[in-house]
C-alpha cells in the first residue's frame, strides 16, 4: 500500500487533472509550480519528491523559464490509483502550569485541540537517580513502576535504570 502525504496526493491530483507547468529559473534558482488555470500551487518540495520518485514526467520542448507542462508517468498514475492518504501525524502537547505556592495543573492539547481530564490517562514513570544513588531500594522502586506500565514504556524504563544500575 503507498501512503502519500497529503500534499504529494493533492499534488497527484492536480497533475492528473492536466495543465500544470514547472517554471524555473536559473538566474535565481527559484522553482514554481502552478496550474495557470485555477492558480492552484505546488510546493517546490512536494514537485521534487515527486519527480525524484519518477512519478512525474516534464515535457523539456518548452524552456523551463517560460513553463514546462507537467504530466503523470505510468508509476505515478499507478501510484494515485492505489494511493492512500498517510494518517495524520499526531501532534501532543502538554502546558504545566506550576503556582508557586499552589499545586501544579496541566492542560493536554492533541492536534491543537484540548483534551478534557476525563479524556486523557497520563501516568508519569521518573527514572532519575538524584543525590541518593541508585541503590537496590531505587532499582526496585522502577521496577515496581515498570510492571505496571505498558510493554514499551516498561522496556524504555528498565533500559533506562540500566544505565545506573
Amino acid at each position: 500500500m503507498n501512503r502519500y502525504s497529503a500534499d504529494r496526493l493533492a499534488a497527484l491530483r492536480l497533475i492528473a487533472d492536466g495543465g500544470v507547468k514547472v517554471y524555473e529559473f536559473a538566474a535565481t534558482g527559484q522553482l514554481r509550480v502552478v496550474a495557470p488555470g485555477t492558480g492552484a500551487t505546488i510546493r517546490p518540495h512536494t514537485f521534487r519528491a515527486l519527480d525524484r520518485n519518477g512519478l512525474v514526467h516534464r515535457d523539456t520542448s518548452t524552456a523551463a523559464d517560460e513553463g514546462q507542462a507537467l504530466s503523470l508517468t505510468d508509476a505515478g498514475r499507478d501510484a494515485l490509483a492505489v494511493a492512500t492518504p498517510a494518517p495524520e501525524r499526531l501532534r501532543i502537547e502538554l502546558v504545566v502550569h506550576r503556582a508557586p505556592d499552589g499545586e501544579t495543573a496541566t492542560t493536554w492539547f492533541v492536534n491543537g485541540r484540548p483534551l478534557a481530564e476525563a479524556d486523557v490517562d497520563v501516568t508519569e514513570y521518573h527514572v532519575d537517580p538524584g543525590a541518593n544513588g541508585t541503590g537496590p531500594e531505587w532499582v526496585a522502586e522502577r521496577e515496581k513502576a515498570a510492571g505496571r506500565a505498558s510493554d514499551a514504556a516498561a522496556a524504555r524504563i528498565r533500559e533506562l535504570v540500566g544505565y545506573y544500575a
